[in-house]
């Protein structure tokens, strides 16, 4: 597993945003079809964990971007 993550971290660095975001567009896809065939039952639950993994997530990534941003122009 370890070996995994190594190459996993390898391609990540390789990547341009282009194919990270295609990576992503992916990855959404899947989860559109996995959500759409879940019972309608526990839709709502899911639903509910989905947004608070999304805000939590959003959250953290948008932090470390405005930092990017503000150390880019202590710079310049």
């Amino acid at each position: 597993m370890k070996r995994l993550f190594e190459y996993a971290n390898e391609y990540v660095a390789q990547c341009t945003w282009k194919e990270l975001a295609l990576v992503k567009v992916c990855l959404c896809s899947l989860g559109i079809i996995i959500g759409l065939l879940l019972p309608s039952g526990i839709g709502q639950t899911v639903l509910a964990v989905a947004a608070v993994v999304f805000l939590v997530s959003y959250i953290i990534l948008m932090k470390d971007f405005f930092g990017e941003i503000k150390k880019y122009n202590k710079e310049k």
